[in-house]
């Protein structure tokens, strides 16, 4: 990545996550990383470490991500305990983090609740998603949809996308909330709004299948939709090749239908693999290749683990229909075994003439 960029990343990152570093003496700081000066922001930050929380945490920041100085994952760690337990809530984020997933560390989810509660106390929205997922999991704590879609909710309005995520998926499923496909949408376009590709997908899923007052809008369907295979969800490639295919919101198009089932293939989701070998074996964009179409449903049958029997049935029939058709084919191109001269004696009796064989016509393929 160009250096103009990663210092953006890094800088957005860093804004992003130090909740309260408005003091004069991390300004400079803050100036030198926007400009990508890790060495100068190093520079500034280690004689305030000691003394200055927030110059702690951002010291830490550096030191746990290489920038300015040697990649320091046990400095990074001193530097994230001192600012947190002088009651940094960024820093308090960062070990509760670090907790959580064990990244240098043992696993440890008493300690990652107990650092994302004295975080989120002080109203960090991050460390309020953490805490409202480990309620919404059960993790360290009982299993409480109803706390977590309290916690979820006040980083919500907060911005934070993951948590409108999250629930609308309550409100949808009824789960902490009542069930309620329109406050579900709601949330969801806020996430969606942001660039969360799992919002995206759940929005046009409520708009295109009927589930919201009024008729369902398409054209809004396909859009979100479209915004969410863009960004590498394989299920709403599939989705979208669907779309494409049966001509709702978007004007029929084999050819787009067959562009996304295959582009969702590539990604491994097991339905496109099974969608994708139909529409080639059925020519949906030009003479059809049964020995393609062969290897991507063996490619979907094998995908096929811990999926509804039927489901299973349904993929093996393809494989089965298209090794049979290809079985077909080859038969019928055999040329023909040369005839033998027949002997004929005069004593010997006239031998019956075979049976006509029968014709062997491949069927078409159903999906």
């Amino acid at each position: 990545m160009p250096r103009l960029l990663t210092s953006l990343a890094v800088c957005c990152l860093l804004l992003g996550t130090l909740a309260f570093a408005q003091e004069a003496p991390t300004e400079a700081a803050l100036d030198a990383l926007r400009r990508g000066a890790y060495d100068e922001a190093r520079a500034l930050l280690e004689p305030l470490a000691s003394s200055d929380p927030e110059a702690g945490y951002m010291l830490g920041f550096l030191a746990a991500r290489g920038l300015g100085m040697e990649k320091d994952a046990a400095a990074a760690r001193r530097l994230f305990t001192e600012a947190a337990m002088a009651g940094q809530p960024d820093a308090q984020h960062a070990l509760g983090q670090l907790a959580y997933t064990g990244q240098g560390v043992r696993l440890d989810w008493q300690r990652a609740y107990g650092w994302f509660d004295r975080a989120a106390a002080q109203g960090h929205v991050k460390a309020l998603y953490m805490l409202g997922l480990m309620h919404a999991e059960g993790q360290h704590v009982p299993q409480d949809l109803g706390r977590a879609a309290d916690l979820y909710e006040r980083a919500a309005q907060a911005g934070h996308a993951d948590a409108q995520h999250q629930l609308g998926s309550l409100y949808l499923r009824g789960k902490g909330r009542p069930r309620d496909p329109q406050e579900a949408a709601r949330w969801f376009r806020a996430a969606a709004r942001a660039g969360h590709a799992e919002s995206q997908y759940d929005l046009a899923l409520l708009l295109e299948a009927e589930r919201l007052p009024g008729p369902p809008d398409l054209e809004e369907a396909v859009v979100w939709m479209n915004a969410a295979a863009e960004a590498g969800l394989p299920r709403a490639k599939l989705s979208l090749a669907l779309l494409h295919l049966n001509g709702r919101g978007v004007p029929q198009s084999d050819r787009e239908a067959l562009r996304w089932f295959r582009a969702a293939a590539d990604d491994g989701e097991g339905e496109a693999m099974f969608y994708y070998a139909a529409a080639i074996a059925d020519g949906l964009d030009g003479a059809p290749d049964y020995h393609a179409a062969l290897l991507w449903a063996e490619r979907a049958l094998a995908a096929a683990g811990g999926e509804l029997p039927e489901i299973v049935a349904e993929r093996r029939l393809l494989r089965d229909q298209l090794a049979a058709q290809i079985a077909a084919l080859a038969a019928a191109r055999k040329p023909p075994e040369p005839q033998r001269e027949e002997r004929v004696a005069e004593a010997a009796p006239e031998r019956e003439a075979p049976p006509a064989r029968e014709e062997r016509r491949s069927g078409g393929l159903r999906w």
